[in-house]
C-alpha cells in the first residue's frame, strides 16, 4: 500500500458513509436500519464471491480449495444472521416511523439474494416465487438473476465432484449412500 493512502481512503469512508441517507425526517433509527442493510448486502456480494469460487473449485475436482472457501462462506452466513440482531433493539414505532418512506421496497427485492439462493440451487428460486422475484428487479439485476440460473449450482459441483472421485451418484438413494459413506467410494 503507498504510503499517502489512508485508512479512511482505502475503504473510501466519505463516499460510504454518504450513502447512509434517510428517507424519513427526524427519525433515529432509520439510520441503523440503512447501515444493517448496506453491511448485509457488502456480505451478500462477498459470498457471492465465495460461493462461485466453492462452486468453480468442485466443478474443476479440487475439494481442498473448495473446502476452504466454504468455511469461510460458514463463517460468512454466521456474520450475516449476527448482523440482523442490532434490529432487535428498533422498537416497532420507530420502524413504523419511517416504512411509509420506503414505498414498496423491500428486503425480498434484494438482487444478491436472489442470486445466492440460485447459486445454492433453492427450489422456490426457481419456480413462481422466483419468477415473481426476478420481475420486481432492475434490469441489469434481472439479467444477473438469470445468468445465476443458468449456471451450475453449488449442488450440482457438489455432486459432480462425488461422481470423479467414484461414487455412484444418479439417484437420489445412491447420494444418500455416498454421504453416509466414509473412507471414499468402493474399491478404494
Amino acid at each position: 500500500m503507498s504510503e499517502d493512502v489512508t485508512y479512511a481512503d482505502y475503504l473510501r469512508l466519505p463516499e460510504l458513509l454518504a450513502l447512509q441517507v434517510p428517507l424519513a425526517d427526524g427519525v433515529d433509527d432509520e439510520l441503523l436500519f440503512i447501515a444493517v442493510h448496506q453491511v448485509q448486502e457488502l456480505w451478500f456480494g462477498q459470498l457471492l464471491r465465495d460461493l462461485s469460487g466453492v462452486r468453480d473449485r468442485m466443478l474443476e475436482g479440487d475439494p481442498r480449495a473448495a473446502r476452504a472457501g466454504l468455511v469461510r462462506s460458514t463463517v460468512i452466513t454466521r456474520a450475516l444472521i449476527a448482523g440482523i440482531h442490532p434490529l432487535r433493539g428498533m422498537p416497532p414505532r420507530e420502524f413504523h416511523a419511517f416504512r411509509g418512506a420506503l414505498g414498496g421496497s423491500s428486503g425480498a427485492q434484494s438482487a444478491q439474494y436472489l442470486e445466492i439462493a440460485a447459486l445454492c440451487g433453492a427450489d422456490w428460486v426457481r419456480g413462481e416465487h422466483g419468477a415473481r422475484a426476478v420481475a420486481g428487479l432492475s434490469p441489469l439485476e434481472r439479467e444477473r438473476a438469470r445468468g445465476r440460473l443458468a449456471e451450475p449450482t453449488v449442488w450440482e459441483a457438489f455432486v459432480s465432484l462425488l461422481a470423479k472421485a467414484g461414487f455412484a451418484v444418479g439417484t437420489a438413494q445412491e447420494r444418500r449412500e455416498a454421504f453416509g459413506r466414509r473412507g471414499g467410494p468402493p474399491g478404494r
